[in-house]
């Protein structure tokens, strides 16, 4: 959206934002951007655990833009160092007015280095980080506020989200497509808000809003692109950030639900009040709460040591030439047909070999 339109939106509406939005560990902060995009008339706090800005823009490059719109055009916050199981610690929310209706965190992942290990191991690791963020989270948020998270494929069972909720002292009360608009769990009852055009320069790249990459996000056409925590550092295959079967859950805090404190007064010393896991003693309990879940290092892309694979894909054969194939019919495309792919010009109507 040009910056003048984000002016009238701003000036309109700055006195007006009931509704107030955190995203959390949100990498390139395209996600708060794409729903700031969507949603101008509310408010939408964007955090990240990088710890500035030109760490930020070193880990991905587009980044750079990103924040700068969220900043400059729509005067948004952008706050770094947030750990999403501590967020409490950089967020100050001690009033009603400073907590927020919804804390939003998509794909959360601590890097797959215990999966090498255990896979028990690598669940056990992301139970916990569910588990802390939907502690920390209540923390900030205004009464009835909601927690949102996405998972995909076999995370929700493997990473045991129900009982981090029920730990926590949630349930879950929707489950909704990323393809699903966002305005339909988003809100829950409140006064509707109006969904903005998309703008010409919005759309992230096609991979990002075609499903090539898992499943499609509605706010995709915002701007949302889903990226790798190494952000640019990340040199793997499209195939290692499929996040198919991508599902948005949303919780609430049980209406007469037991405070967790009750829990924490019949826990062993050695037992997390919040996770539940056991530790052989106090000291690896306390080491546990400082840093429940601390994310794998990032390597540079020339310490990754990565094995060549052959690609299913080259083909057998040798690939003709155009002198070598055979035309079986020929036709004018139009000016209005210009630019478009082969495949979406065939099914025109106003083709000729239609």
């Amino acid at each position: 959206m040009p910056s003048d339109t984000a002016s009238i939106y701003h000036t309109n509406t700055e006195d007006k934002m009931l509704f107030k939005a955190i995203t959390v560990g949100d990498g390139d902060l395209s996600f708060s951007l794409a729903l700031k995009r969507a949603y101008p008339q509310i408010s939408v706090a964007a955090s990240t655990l990088l710890e500035s800005r030109s760490e930020l823009c070193r880990t991905y490059s587009n980044a750079t833009v990103t924040s700068k719109e969220l900043l400059e055009q729509w005067k948004e916050r952008v706050i770094y160092g947030v750990d999403a199981t501590k967020i409490e610690e950089k967020i100050t929310a001690e009033s009603e007015e400073q907590k927020f209706d919804i804390v939003l965190f998509n794909h959360p992942h601590l890097g797959d280095k215990a999966l090498l290990e255990s896979e028990k191991r690598h669940a056990e690791r992301h139970y916990v980080l569910l588990s802390h963020y939907f502690y920390s989270a209540k923390s900030i948020l205004k009464n009835g506020g909601r927690i949102h998270i996405c998972l995909c494929g076999l995370q929700p069972q493997t990473w045991k989200i129900w009982n981090a909720a029920k730990n926590a002292g949630l349930q879950i009360v929707a489950e909704e497509s990323t393809a699903c608009p966002v305005h339909k769990w988003l809100f829950r009852g409140k006064a509707s808000f109006e969904l903005a055009d998309v703008q010409p320069h919005y759309p992230s790249k096609r991979k990002y809003r075609n499903g090539k990459l898992g499943s499609k996000h509605f706010l995709a056409r915002y701007g949302y692109r889903h990226r790798r925590t190494g952000g640019d550092l990340f040199t793997g295959s499209e195939f290692e950030i499929n996040v198919e079967r991508s599902v948005n859950f949303i919780l609430e805090e049980f209406p007469c639900h037991p405070s967790v404190t009750t829990d924490t007064c019949i826990t062993s010393a050695s037992m997390c009040h919040i996770c539940k896991l056991h530790f052989d003693d106090p000291e690896q309990l306390s080491d546990h709460l400082r840093h429940p879940a601390v994310p794998d290092p990032v390597e540079p892309p020339s310490l990754v040591k990565r094995t060549p694979k052959p690609s299913s894909r080259t083909p057998s054969f040798k690939p003709l030439t155009f002198n070598e194939a055979t035309i079986l019919a020929e036709a004018q495309v139009t000016r209005n047909l210009d630019s478009k792919r082969l495949k979406w010009i065939c099914r025109q109507s106003d083709f000729p070999l239609s």
